[in-house]
């Protein structure tokens, strides 16, 4: 273990917690799942729990389906989903891994993901749950 200098615990302390180190869905109580919901506007919240409730049940989610369903434009989407992160990372939580899978192809078709563990907190604490068995396409 590496010593830190004093002036830089507050920027690394920062950045431990923004990325995400050692944190795991446990860290963070379906409470404090729900408060911070609670503080989102409605479109975050439903981003949110829609993307959640897509990756506990193994169903691909693009940007641009996304969109379609919340009813903004595809880069809104992409910048709620950096705001989610962001607010998570600023509430004391973990983050949340949620970003688009990017590749060659449109920005429209990117697939949204979130970590596992934290997706089923999201889904259970704000969604409709979690059906344990993956549907069928």
């Amino acid at each position: 273990m590496v010593p830190v200098p004093v002036e830089h615990v507050a920027a690394i302390q920062a950045y431990v917690r923004w990325s995400g180190l050692g944190q795991r869905s446990s860290d963070w109580t379906s409470a404090e799942v729900v408060e911070f919901a609670n503080r989102l506007d409605d479109r975050s919240r439903q981003l949110l729990v829609l993307v959640a409730e897509r990756c506990v049940s193994v169903r691909p989610l693009s940007v641009g389906e996304a969109s379609t369903i919340v009813g903004c434009a595809p880069r809104e989407v992409l910048g709620t989903v950096f705001e989610l992160n962001a607010a998570v990372v600023a509430a004391g939580g973990p983050m949340l891994g949620l970003a688009p899978d990017t590749g060659p192809r449109a920005r429209d078709s990117w697939t949204l993901n979130m970590r596992d563990d934290l997706a089923r907190l999201v889904a259970t604490a704000i969604g409709r749950g979690v059906d344990e068995t993956p549907s069928e396409g």
